[in-house]
C-alpha cells in the first residue's frame, strides 16, 4: 500500500506538475506575445520619431526661409523709408516751387489786367477826342486778326 500511495502521490505531484508547465507555457507564449508587440511598437516609435525628425529638420528650413525673407523685408523697407523721406522732401519742393509759380502767374495776370484797363481807357480817350483815330485802330485791329490765324 505504500507503494500505491507513493505512486499515486507520484503521479498527482507530475500531473500537477504538467499543468503547472502548461501555465507556464501559456504565460512565456503570453509574455512572447506582449514582447513582440512591444517590440512592434518600439518600431513603429523609432518611426514615428524618424518621421518628426523629417518634419522638425523641414519645419527649421521654412523657419530659415522665413527669417531670410523677414531681413529682405526690413531691409526693403528701410530703403522704402528712405525713399519716402525723399518723396516728402521732393514734395517740400515741389509745393514751394508751385507756390512762386503761383505767384509769378498772378503778378502776369495783374500785369495783363492792368494793361488791358489802360488799352481800355486809352481807347475810350482816343475815341472821345478823334474818332476818325479810333475807327482806323479798330479796321487796324481787325485786319490784323484776319491775318495771324493763317
Amino acid at each position: 500500500m505504500d507503494t500505491d500511495y507513493i505512486l499515486k502521490a507520484h503521479e498527482e505531484r507530475i500531473h500537477s506538475l504538467e499543468e503547472s508547465s502548461r501555465r507556464h507555457e501559456g504565460l512565456i507564449l503570453a509574455a512572447e506575445d506582449k514582447a513582440s508587440s512591444a517590440w512592434k511598437t518600439i518600431s513603429e516609435v523609432k518611426n514615428e520619431v524618424a518621421d518628426l525628425s523629417d518634419k522638425v529638420e523641414e519645419l527649421d528650413n521654412n523657419v530659415r526661409t522665413v527669417m531670410t525673407t523677414q531681413e529682405d523685408a526690413n531691409r526693403r523697407l528701410g530703403s522704402v523709408e528712405t525713399m519716402t523721406k525723399k518723396i516728402n522732401e521732393d514734395n517740400v519742393v515741389a509745393k514751394n516751387r508751385q507756390k512762386v509759380s503761383i505767384l509769378i502767374l498772378k503778378i502776369i495776370l495783374a500785369l495783363v489786367v492792368f494793361l488791358a484797363v489802360v488799352n481800355v481807357i486809352f481807347f475810350v480817350y482816343i475815341w472821345n477826342h478823334d474818332r476818325e483815330l479810333a475807327k482806323e485802330l479798330l479796321s487796324f485791329g481787325a485786319s490784323t486778326m484776319k491775318v495771324i490765324p493763317k
